[in-house]
């Protein structure tokens, strides 16, 4: 039977995780430095790095008020009965 993989856990200090992007951020340390002089992972600060970053991916189109908006409009139109006219014409 094949062995269980069991993935190594490396503990790393919350301190030194939280102060490492703020360094490299910052421009003080390159990510290679940061990581030999808090000794973590490159990929690991890497990744941290990039989550505290914010939001990925593209950018929405409508705004967080132009969305709240439409969707107020569309829930207002719902109770009218407006929004079942459109799957009476299908049928």
């Amino acid at each position: 039977m094949p062995k269980v993989y069991v993935p190594k856990k490396r503990p790393y200090d919350k301190k030194n995780m939280e102060t490492a992007p703020k360094l490299i951020d910052n421009g003080t340390l390159s990510l290679r430095n940061a990581a030999k002089q808090f000794k973590i992972d490159k990929s690991a600060l890497s990744r941290r790095r990039t989550r505290s970053l914010g939001k990925q991916g593209r950018k929405t189109s409508l705004t967080k008020e132009m969305e709240e908006d439409l969707s107020d409009k569309v829930k207002i139109m719902a109770k009218w009965g407006l929004l079942s006219l459109s799957q009476r014409y299908k049928q």
